[in-house]
């Protein structure tokens, strides 16, 4: 019986895989690329490459119907124990477990999730999101466009909604029919139009179950799977590029592109932007040697680069690692222009057929020897993913003699060929390992077991400083430091990309001994040894398990497996915190003068987590613990990530435990501004930075030929141009490819030799245009802001003399190229500008408020200089990070908030060699309280994105007064029992309490708890939109005297009488240090229908001569 049960199988899989091998023979063998075939239904056996679908048909009565294109797409009442994923044009929805009901998606205008327990949705042209009866112990967080809604583990990622597009009528559960019995069931429907959705296998390859819809095959019960791997495990990186640059290439001039529609077209954009720049959007791309790095070739309209559209779509793709974003494209590709590989050659052809069958043989071997009639068993679940098991340190049993042996045990039980990547004792208790899913649910279901977090990437977000801050030498006398400063005593630990030791800002002369109680070390490996360290540099370390596990083995013949940084970032931001003095520093003479960190005594700790394709997160947790247990002081953290709940965030996790020993956290707040609510790294424990300006610009003149001159800015060194003016010629004029973005070989050499070229910012790097331009013949380059970059400009080291400009003087001089027959130009440089006013100004690309997921808690934090700003730079690649840049320098000027989070990080260095006993809590009080938020005419300060004055949103408190930190008068500390009561608010489990903690604790059921308790230096609140009556808002806050006995009174303002605040009692007196007094505010707010949707304030204390000053912020939270 066995043998013949055995012969039926395998004869059953010899029928299935000869119909896969015809379908697919059909497939390569198909239409041409300009022949579409979307008006057909796709079906189970008719699944286009590229695609994954997969459908297990069961007697359950379920059923699903796919349709493409213009014809009604549904899937209609999935189980609740099924799993779906759905990528839209521009987003994915995933709905897993409970999640309950996606609806009304209609002209990729609006959608409405339903769940069982309540709605959320997003409507109306201002692109808002709304949550409406949500109950239960599910945490559901709605962020803007880019962002995410999390319900329980699960992630729903949000499309993107044009600014000019307008609401649809939404429809929640409450208004359904009850007989549609919606509680526990899933349905799609009524999506139309252009809002193709595509149905894949979710990311962690769970099976939907569904029915066909045919009423012949309804009562019919099979199991089919069509699919494709998900993430390209299995093939080699090469190979992949090689067919994301075919997808590039084939897009050049083909008409098929332009059916697909813009939002489709600004996706593809913006992932293509991904896997060629690098991620997050860095205002100046960071040098990653990308093994994605392809050349650009794609053209678009230029109307699509200006739209809000463009923004949108940037925003949500902006935290996706390079390969994802070169899946995702050539994936959309071949959903919405089927067929366009069969417009390469017969060879692309052989090599996508031989791709298909290298990916479906696993199923058909596995399928073989397992001996079981289920093709539902997808490849993908064979693939594994990298996971950071957080195990509960008291329920060891007995039988184990130490923790490493039962980790080692319950790993054991689930799989005998999986490691242990690292073991964590500080950040969490537990270990790293690679996992397939199923061996996962099985060792989350292990005794001791508190959560299994999957791998995810993080990535990377001074002359003039130190006397705009007013800590240089000539101004510290000003004031009377104790005697007992010990900066030397203070040690900062950095999460980066490495250090190059031999430049001058990590020299070592007149320092004291490393203090006795510093356990780090300074390890070897390529390029590096423990000579490299000293006395200011007393710890490197590298980390990189996790990163070879995703990405594959480090290529040393171009990168150091060591501490030794090739990137450039962690010596700038190493030597920015707290850097020796180095006289006579400059970046090709820009920017001139003696450079020095913000601590120039304090001592400084490298943890290598960050490699050229990002920071993996169990790196990072490695990295952290690490840091913790050498005896760092100060943790700088210019890293981050999309943001999920506290207890799955590594960063979140490490930083608290981190705060639990005293260490002060600063990290960056992102640089995905001017959008609201695009803040990372926002948990209350950490010091979140937002990016200014200062008082220093290297300005770059444009002279046109009619007689006027703008203003930009460049850091260009080289040979200047001519006296005389040059011809000058926009790109788009210059092109094959109808394209004015100056992308490698876009551009006719026979157009643009020996003139000057205006190049549209966008698409690639910037630096790399004047590359292009200059490959092509070209002599100068304008690169020309848009409408979506507006007036952020940022220096440059241009290949060639180049000048950015904003989008009003660039508008004008393409007015002026168009309208004149022979248009001509000169760019000349000024040098170095000191003094310029008004400074600072929050930066365009500072990530900006309110925080979504806990908006009770206002950040960012501070603001710090994030613009423009010089420091130590790595010897291994030139000042634009380029192959092609040979130039060697020992500082560059670069922008970002991760220039801003070392500031700070080395301004806590200085206040805590001042004052050693306070705590984390205590230094970010004193920063945010003597912060300033105007200048000395009392007008608030600016922001470079709108010209106008900014916001609580855009710069928390405001900037940062390291001196006036000191001598703060009062701050608002906060405890670990403040920060458990947090938690409590925020319906946290023991379970959940205890993976960020590491503490057992119970909350109190007889006990209210609420976020807006946590004693935070600062007051947010929101308000219901369409409220007719007031809200009321109370805080109850304590304070701590940290000065001289004095009676402190209150005052408060609010832009609007119709906020009106009232504090209990409005005196408080302190006869002693650290003693403590509370006091109570009351928030009464009562909008019109003609009110703004945000309005702030302040709150402050004051003795006469100190201000405790804390922000306030109201604000509509949809």
């Amino acid at each position: 019986m066995e043998l013949l049960n055995d012969l039926f199988v395998t004869a059953s899989l010899a029928l299935f895989l000869s119909f896969l091998v015809a379908k697919l023979l059909s497939m390569v063998t198909a239409t041409a690329p300009g022949h579409s075939d979307f008006d057909d239904p796709i079906s189970v056996e008719d699944v286009r490459s590229g695609q994954s679908l997969t459908v297990q048909i069961t007697r359950s009565q379920r059923k699903s119907e796919f349709l493409v294109r213009e014809s009604l797409e549904k899937v209609d009442e999935i189980q609740v124990d099924s799993n779906l994923e759905i990528e839209s044009d521009r987003g994915e929805i995933t709905v897993e477990s409970d999640v309950g009901k996606v609806d009304e998606f209609q002209d990729d205008r609006h959608f409405n999730i339903e769940h069982k327990r309540g709605c959320s949705h997003m409507v109306d042209s201002d692109v808002v999101e709304k949550i409406e009866e949500f109950h239960g112990e599910g945490h559901l967080k709605v962020g803007h466009s880019r962002e995410e809604i999390t319900v329980d583990s699960d992630v729903v990622k949000l499309p993107v909604i044009s600014s000019e597009e307008k609401s649809g009528e939404f429809v929640c559960a409450a208004n359904l029919d009850d007989s549609a019995e919606q509680s526990n069931k899933d349905r799609v429907e009524e999506i139309s139009e252009e809002s193709m959705v595509e149905k894949g296998i979710p990311a962690q390859s769970e099976v939907i179950t569904a029915v066909k819809s045919d009423d012949q095959e309804r009562d019919k019960e099979r199991e089919v799977t069509v699919g494709f791997e998900d993430d390209w495990e299995g093939i080699e990186r090469s190979e992949l590029e090689k067919v994301f640059m075919a997808a590039t290439e084939f897009i050049v001039g083909n008409d098929t592109v332009e059916s697909i529609g813009s939002d489709v077209q600004m996706e593809l954009y913006g992932l293509h932007k991904i896997a060629t720049e690098g991620p997050c959007r860095e205002p100046q791309p960071m040098p990653l040697k990308l093994s994605a790095r392809a050349k650009w070739y794609q053209t678009f309209l230029p109307s699509l680069h200006f739209c809000q559209q463009s923004m949108n779509a940037w925003q949500k793709l902006g935290n996706m690692n390079p390969e994802v974003a070169m899946e995702q494209y050539v994936t959309l590709l071949s959903d919405k222009v089927p067929g366009w590989e069969q417009g390469n050659s017969a060879k692309h052809q052989i090599t996508n057929m031989l791709i298909i069958f290298k990916l479906l043989l696993p199923i058909v071997l596995l399928l073989i020897f397992s001996g079981k009639f289920t093709i539902a068993a997808n490849q993908t679940h064979q693939s594994k993913t990298t996971y950071i098991v957080h195990m509960d340190k008291s329920t060891m049993p007995p039988i184990f003699t130490d923790h490493l042996h039962w980790f080692d045990s319950s790993l054991r039980s689930v799989s005998h060929s999986a490691q242990m990547l690292y073991i964590y004792k500080h950040v969490i208790h537990g270990f790293s390992t690679r996992l397939t899913t199923q061996e996962a649910n099985l060792l989350a279901k292990q005794p001791g077991v508190l959560s299994l977090i999957p791998e995810r990437i993080y990535h990377l977000h001074t002359t003039r400083t130190p006397q705009f801050l007013r800590l240089d030498k000539a101004h510290t006398p000003t004031i009377s430091l104790p005697a007992s400063n010990k900066q030397s005593n203070v040690i900062i630990g950095l999460l980066d990309t490495g250090v190059w030791p031999e430049r001058k800002s990590f020299d070592d002369s007149g320092l004291e001994p490393i203090p006795k109680r510093w356990k780090g070390a300074c390890e070897s490996g390529k390029n590096f040894n423990s000579s490299n360290c000293n006395r200011k540099l007393v710890g490197a370390r590298s980390f990189y398990q996790g990163y070879e596990a995703t990405y594959g083995p480090i290529d040393e013949s171009t990168a150091s497996k060591s501490p030794r940084d090739d990137e450039g970032h962690g010596t700038h931001t190493s030597s920015t915190a707290g850097g020796s003095v180095v006289p006579k520093a400059s970046l090709g003479g820009y920017a001139f003068g003696t450079a020095r960190g913000m601590a120039t005594k304090a001592r400084l700790a490298m943890y290598k987590v960050c490699w050229s394709l990002g920071c993996s997160g169990s790196d990072i947790a490695a990295g952290l613990d690490k840091a913790i247990e050498d005896g760092i002081d100060i943790l700088s953290l210019s890293i981050g990530g999309t943001v999920v709940d506290y207890y799955n965030d590594v960063l979140a996790i490490g930083a608290f435990k981190a705060t639990a020993r005293g260490i002060f956290v600063s990290a960056a707040a992102g640089n995905s501004g001017p959008f609201p609510r695009s803040l990372c790294n926002i948990a209350p424990w950490m010091t979140t930075v937002g990016a200014g300006t200062i008082d220093r610009d290297f300005p770059a003149y444009v002279s046109l030929g009619n007689g006027k001159t703008y203003i930009g800015v460049s850091v260009y060194y080289g040979k200047p141009l001519p006296d005389s003016p040059l011809p000058l010629v926009y790109a788009g004029n210059a092109t094959s490819f109808s394209t004015s973005f100056c992308t490698t070989g876009s551009l006719i050499p026979s157009k643009v030799s020996g003139k000057i070229v205006i190049c549209d910012r966008g698409m690639s790097a910037r630096a790399e245009k004047g590359l292009v331009v200059k490959q092509a013949g070209g002599v100068g380059m304008i690169l020309a802001n848009t409408k979506y970059d507006r007036e952020d400009i940022l220096a440059d080291a241009h290949f060639i003399p180049a000048a950015s400009l904003g989008e009003k003087s660039s508008d004008e001089v393409k007015k002026y190229a168009f309208s004149d027959p022979n248009p001509t130009a000169r760019i000349t440089f000024g040098g170095t500008k000191l003094g310029v006013q008004p400074s600072p100004k929050v930066a365009v690309f500072s990530s900006r408020g309110p925080n979504y997921f806990t908006p009770q808690i206002l950040k960012p934090d501070v603001i710090a200089p994030g613009v423009n700003i010089l420091a130590g730079w790595t010897g291994a690649v030139g000042p634009t990070g380029l192959l092609e840049d040979t130039r060697k320098v020992s500082f560059n000027i670069i922008s970002g908030t991760s220039m801003s989070c070392p500031h700070v990080s080395g301004i806590a260095a200085f206040i805590k060699g001042v004052r050693p006993d306070w705590s984390p809590a205590t230094i970010r009080s004193a920063l945010v309280t003597t912060a300033y938020s105007t200048y000395k005419s009392g007008d608030t300060l600016w922001d470079v994105d709108t010209g106008k004055p900014a916001t609580a949103f855009d710069f928390g408190a405001g900037h940062v007064d390291p001196l006036a930190a000191l001598d703060p008068g009062l701050v608002y500390d906060v405890t670990m029992d403040d920060y458990m009561g947090f938690f409590c608010a925020l319906n946290y489990t023991s379970e959940q309490i205890k993976q960020v903690t590491g503490e057992d604790f119970t909350c109190d059921s007889s006990k209210k708890y609420r976020v807006e308790d946590l004693n935070y230096p600062s007051f947010s609140a929101s308000v219901k939109p369409g409220s007719s009556g007031p809200t009321i808002v109370e805080y109850t806050r304590s304070l701590t005297n940290v000065g001289v006995p004095a009676t402190y009174n209150v005052s408060v303002s609010s832009q609007t009488p119709l906020l009106k605040i009232v504090v209990e009692p409005q005196t408080l007196t302190f006869s002693q240090v650290q003693e403590k007094k509370s006091f109570t505010v009351t928030f009464t707010y009562t909008p019109t229908p003609s009110s703004p949707n945000d309005t702030f304030g302040y709150l402050e204390w004051s003795d006469g001569k100190h201000k405790v000053r804390s922000p306030i912020a109201f604000f509509s939270w949809t």
